[in-house]
């Protein structure tokens, strides 16, 4: 009894059909027209070959204080629900009751009398709400200051942009909501800075009314409802927190039918179910293979060996080599032309090793060492790329052994830049900042005095990630109120504006500490920062979910990537037990 007291709206197997050919859907067949003379008219019809389920017996509930949202691909019948919830369609088959008052944030554009200006619209558009005049008067300024038209509210609404329609529709809409409220794709309304106004309102909103949202967008769905649902051809498919339904939303296709999205869907839930522990146990390995491999605390961690058929062996700041065939490759690559120092101990036991380095294609020999060779070496060059090189091990009698220790590369003392690398890295005007990358916005009412701090290598030209490295960022703010949810976010994007990470706090477990007045910091450690190769633009971003409270542009900063390896995205495989094609059935 105690549950039906929150409860704001219980749907119960509602269901509605429609005609393929409504034209003949007009025409009913001489054996229907018999029944209905007849007065035989009991219980539900089965569908003829000219009708289909728009919806069929979808059920849900939602308390006072929740938002739910509803997903599905285009013709799932999402459109059709929210218009029997709103009462412009009738259900076919079940029912639904709303504890309150009801209506929608749709069509906010919809409506106004184009000769009328911004003000008499919104007494005109307020009527049809059935909001008294004198609730009308008394809102009349909060109103015109939310839609922030200026003098353009006196003038007709055919001046107005679509624009400046949609914020008038939001400003009325939003100041004379009901209970239980509808939303179509609402959250996706204006530019930038009037989207976080109206998203700072509804979170306002959420405190005391009840929201369903229909979205195609699964970023909207996951910050802004505590549950979801999944619809295909009329069907609920799949319900419950919001990312377990956008997982199973992958699932969906337009050529298969709802049961079988459902198989999809438990198949994917029972492979998650057998592979958990499997999981568990290589990100314990992963981790613990990278950890091992973080002793290395100098210059030698960025080295690597790419061939060569001898053994190799790191102890902190020391490497140990010896071959006896093929070739042996040492080599550090640097992301441009610069002004370089290598200073190192070597000493050869057998065989001859020989410095080189690349400038712009050129390779160009620095140096070279003999058997017997024991000493300090320091050696001062213009190069992109390092190498370490003995071609033909074989013909030394005792094949290749050296070893090197306290080996530091000292970069970019000076940076020697090229008319190719101005033209590939100009610097950014903040226009262009704001188009690629976003625009930038702060509450200062609710958050203010906020700092970033990052680990990221200095030099002349800016900074420098070393890809493999450990990443930390810190960002210290302090909150003016309690706020319900705070996300802190650090999208990455290349200069194209394509965004290719975006870490944020949501499973962080000590999230609640950082919600409440005062200052805080947060520390987010990426293990590592999992890119290869180019240069990336960092942003700053903290929600109160799903409104911004604070987003700015920080700086770029290049990936330097020593090992070579191919894509943007770096990847951490873990190998599996070989075994011969023969045996392929045997694990199928």
């Amino acid at each position: 009894m105690n549950k039906d007291v929150h409860k704001i709206l219980h749907v119960e197997n509602l269901s509605k059909k429609f005609f393929l050919n409504p034209a003949l859907g007009m025409r009913p067949g001489a054996m229907e027209l018999m029944k209905l003379m007849l007065g035989f008219n009991s219980g539900p019809k089965e569908l003829t070959s000219n009708e289909f389920w728009a919806i069929k017996d979808v059920s849900f509930e939602l308390n006072r204080g929740e938002a739910i949202g509803i997903m599905g691909m285009n013709g799932a019948g999402k459109s059709t629900l929210l218009k029997i919830l709103l009462g412009r369609l009738s259900p076919d088959e079940g029912n639904y009751k709303v504890s309150g008052s009801i209506g929608g944030l749709v069509e906010l554009g919809a409506g106004f009398h184009p000769e009328m200006s911004g003000v008499e619209n919104i007494f005109n558009k307020a009527r049809l709400l059935g909001v008294k005049e004198s609730e009308i008067k008394e809102r009349l300024n909060e109103i015109i200051d939310f839609a922030d038209l200026g003098d353009f509210i006196d003038s007709p609404v055919k001046t107005y942009s679509s624009g400046m329609n949609v914020r008038l529709g939001f400003a009325i809409a939003i100041h004379f909501v009901d209970d239980l409220v509808l939303c179509d794709e609402i959250l996706a309304v204006g530019d930038f800075d009037f989207r976080q106004k109206c998203l700072a309102k509804i979170n306002e909103l959420k405190n005391y009314k009840s929201f369903v949202l229909v979205s195609h967008n699964p970023r909207d769905i996951s910050t802004f409802c505590s549950k979801a649902i999944l619809l295909h051809k009329g069907e609920v498919v799949a319900e419950g927190i919001p990312e377990k339904v956008i997982e199973a939303y992958a699932q969906c296709s337009h050529h298969i039918s709802a049961t079988a999205v459902r198989k999809r869907i438990n198949a994917a839930v029972q492979f998650d179910d057998r592979s958990e522990k499997k999981v568990k146990t290589l990100i314990t390995e992963r981790k613990r293979f990278f950890y091992e491999n973080l002793d290395f605390k100098n210059e030698l961690v960025s080295w690597i060996h790419s061939r060569g058929n001898g053994e190799v062996s790191f102890n902190r700041n020391r490497l140990e080599y010896y071959g006896t065939t093929g070739s042996f490759t040492l080599r550090q690559e640097l992301d441009r032309v610069c002004d370089t120092r290598i200073e190192f101990d070597l000493k050869i036991q057998s065989g001859s090793l020989e410095l080189v380095g690349n400038r712009g294609g050129g390779f160009k020999a620095l140096d070279s060492w003999n058997e017997g060779f024991s000493g300090s070496v320091v050696i001062e060059c213009v190069s992109n790329c390092i190498w370490f090189l003995s071609k033909d091990l074989s013909k030394f009698s005792n094949g290749l052994r050296f070893d090197v220790k306290n080996l530091k590369v000292k970069q970019d003392v000076k940076i020697k830049s090229s008319s190719r690398e101005e033209k590939e890295y100009p610097d950014l005007t903040h226009d262009s900042k704001l188009s690629l990358f976003g625009a930038e916005f702060h509450r200062n009412e609710v958050v203010k005095s906020v700092k970033v701090h990052w680990n990221l290598r200095k030099r002349e030209g800016g900074y420098y990630y070393v890809s493999g490295d450990l990443f930390v960022l810190r960002v210290s703010y302090e909150l003016t109120r309690d706020v319900s949810s705070l996300r802190v976010g650090i999208p990455f994007f290349r200069l194209n504006g394509e965004m290719i990470l975006g870490p944020d706090s949501r499973n962080n477990p000590q999230k609640e500490i950082l919600l409440t007045k005062g200052k805080h910091v947060v520390e987010m450690i990426l293990d590592p920062l999992p890119v290869n190769d180019g240069r990336l633009w960092m942003t700053v971003t903290l929600c109160e979910d799903p409104a911004h409270l604070y987003r700015k542009h920080t700086s770029f900063f290049d990936v330097i990537n020593p090992g070579q390896e191919y894509g943007v995205v770096k990847a951490f495989p873990i190998w599996g037990k070989n075994m011969n094609l023969n045996n392929l059935a045997q694990i199928i």
